[in-house]
This record gives C-alpha cells, structure tokens and sequence, in this order.
C-alpha cells in the first residue's frame, strides 16, 4: 500500500494492541501500515477486517457465541434460507443473513442459534414458531431426515473429543471438520505425493496462513510442537481413519538413511470436494501447494523449525495457538 503522504510504498507491522467491543477490552495483534517518512499508520480494507475478526473471535470466545461458519453450517444442514431461520427463531427478517456476514450475535440470539444446531431443539423451536401448520409439517420433516453420518461415525472412531471441542485460539476458531481434514489431505496427497512428515506441515501451513490471512483455520485442527516440526494432535488416528474411508492410501518405502517412511496417495479425486472450502481457503490452499509442496521433507522440517510455533513450544511439546501464525517466517 502506498502511503497518501508520500507515494511511497509503506511497510506492514504488526503490534500488540488493546481493542474495545461491547464495554469489554481485548489485546490483539494490530496489523497496520507505517509511513517511514512521516510515521503515520493507515489501514487498508484487508487489515481492517483481519483486526475487527480478531477482537470479534475473542469476544465470541468469552460469551460462548457462535461462530460465523457455525451459523451458516447450522441453517445449511437444514437446507432453510437465512430469512426462513430467522422467521423460526422469532428474529427480523434479515438478522439471520447478518450473523452470517458477521454481525455478532447477542448472548440471547446466540443461544438460540447454538439450540438450532440440536435437530432435537430444534424441531421444538419450529413448533413454537408463528410458521403455519402446513409449512410446520414441511420443515419438520426435512430437520427429522437430517443425518450427519460421516462426523458421527468418525467421532466415535477415536476423534470425538476433538470433534466436540469449542472453537478457540488452539482450534483456530473453528470446531474440528473432519470431512475438511480428509479432503485437504487427499488434495495434498493428489498433488504432491507427500511423505507423512510433509503432509504434517502443508497442513499446518494452510491452517495458520488461513488464520493469519482471514482469521481462521481451514480445518479446526489443532497442532503440537514435537521434534520434526508441528503436527496435527493425533495425526496417526486422524490418517488412519482416512485410510479407512478410503480418501488416501499408504505406502511404505525405504528412505535414504535405511528406515521406512510412509507416502501418501489419494485414493478419491480431491477435485469433486472443492466446494467443501471457501474460495479465500481454496486461494489459501493453492499458496501452501505453491509455495511449500516442492519442498523436500528436510527443507520444510527445516522452515518449520525456524517458526516461533515451534521454537517456544517445543520444550514442552505443548499444543500451538494459532497467535503464532502472525510470526510466520515461512510466508512472504
């Protein structure tokens, strides 16, 4: 960005900064522009919007609000209109197209949001509802048809407490999306043929450069610091289980220093589950193959030693928050 100053190019910085919402405080990190010259700072669109989702995050965090993947996932597996789940949880016409474009809800609304997500609650909420009988009927039985087979059954895998995690600062602020995991990992396994420790760090990178771009993570994996560089938490299981769905097949082979490695192939074609990822997570994904999926396992071991992630974690092996992806060196 050029300063409007100067005409010169400006330099982007990044600062601890206490930010206000609602009556309460909370310490982001500010990005901004700075005019060498005159030492003015600017923000431009983007920056804006990385630093309000910052304070809007922690704020959802602190109130248990939902978050805004949330709300628009709720009303999708219902296959309702935004107008429709606001005619049933008694808001205005447009509040629920809002909350989805990320106005944040209030405590109350909130609730019942989060109540909505339950088939069960839900289903009460539509009787209760000023809906008519006839179109009662109609709803009720598309929420009674409603089956999230694939997320049951992988939960009751081995992943369920990291399904049923709340979305915060180790999570990205996304609750875990298994189906997400498993097509990201077909997609890199498709077009890069990873060793098992590569594929440990494209996902990392994607999740974090997601997080430091737009707020969030890809996934709602979380991540730990462990002698070859950041991993997903239960990286075996979560392989395992997609070899099992038969989204990624693998194989073993011999490494140059004598011990066997494991490499991954895609089993399914990544390309039909594309729209599981918004176009920013598709640009997102795209950037990390680019960037990182030509890279040996030595070389990418290696950039993600250099990461603060890793380096202040690794003493402890202790889980990463998702702050350490505006310290990432490994992005241009």
């Amino acid at each position: 960005m050029k300063s409007p100053i100067t005409g010169k190019e400006m330099t982007l910085r990044t600062e601890s900064r206490e930010f206000a919402f609602r009556k309460e405080r909370f310490d982001i990190m500010y990005h901004y522009y700075e005019c060498e010259d005159s030492g003015e700072k600017f923000e431009d669109e983007t920056l804006t919007s990385i630093n309000l989702t910052q304070v809007h995050n922690k704020y959802r965090e602190s109130h248990n609000l939902p978050f805004i993947h949330e709300i628009k996932e709720i009303r999708k597996k219902y296959g309702l209109s935004a107008a429709k789940m606001s005619e049933i949880l008694g808001f205005g016409v447009n509040t629920y197209r809002n909350y989805e474009d990320g106005e944040v809800p209030g405590e109350s609304n909130g609730k019942l949001i989060q109540m909505a997500s339950n088939p069960s609650e839900f289903k009460r909420l539509i009787e209760l509802s000023s809906l008519d009988e006839e179109e009662k009927e109609r709803i009720l039985k598309k929420v009674s048809t409603h089956l999230d087979n694939l997320s049951l059954s992988i939960c009751d895998q081995g992943l369920f407490k990291l399904c049923h995690e709340k979305p915060d600062i180790f999570n990205g602020y996304r609750r875990l999306n298994i189906e997400k995991v498993f097509a990201l990992a077909t997609w890199f396994a498709a077009t890069v043929k990873p060793w098992k420790t590569q594929l440990n760090k494209l996902l990392f990178y994607t999740d974090f450069i997601n997080f430091q771009l737009h707020g969030y993570s890809v996934t709602g994996l979380q991540y730990k610091a462990i002698q070859r560089g950041p991993v997903p938490e239960f990286y075996e299981t979560i392989y395992e289980l997609a070899e099992n769905e038969e989204y990624i097949r693998k194989e073993y082979k011999s490494l140059k220093s004598g011990h066997e490695g494991e490499v991954i192939h895609a089993v399914k074609d990544y390309k039909t589950m594309i729209n599981l990822f918004t176009e920013e997570e598709v640009s997102t994904i795209k950037k990390v193959n680019s960037k990182y999926g030509k890279l040996k396992v030595s070389e990418i071991v290696d950039l993600s030693h250099n990461e603060k992630a890793w380096l202040h974690n690794i003493s402890a092996e202790d889980k990463i928050s998702y702050d350490y992806s505006f310290s990432l060196t490994g992005i241009e």
